[in-house]
């Protein structure tokens, strides 16, 4: 896991250096099936790793597509 969050860290850094006017995260397993504060689920990320990304992801102005 470590791994994907150094990937992810230097994707969203590179997105932010380059001239790119939109963001787009696209994932295997959605952040939530529902809303951002539902319990964990085998179809949903855990809850820590969930809040942890979103706010990365509003910090950087991400689109996420569910």
């Amino acid at each position: 896991m470590e791994a994907d969050e150094v990937w992810l860290g230097s994707q969203l850094q590179r997105a932010i250096q380059t001239p790119s006017r939109h963001v787009l995260v696209f994932q295997h397993i959605p952040l939530f099936l529902h809303t951002p504060d539902e319990e964990d689920d085998y179809f949903n990320l855990q809850r820590g790793i969930r809040e942890r990304l979103i706010q990365r992801f509003k910090q950087q102005k991400c689109r996420v597509l569910l």
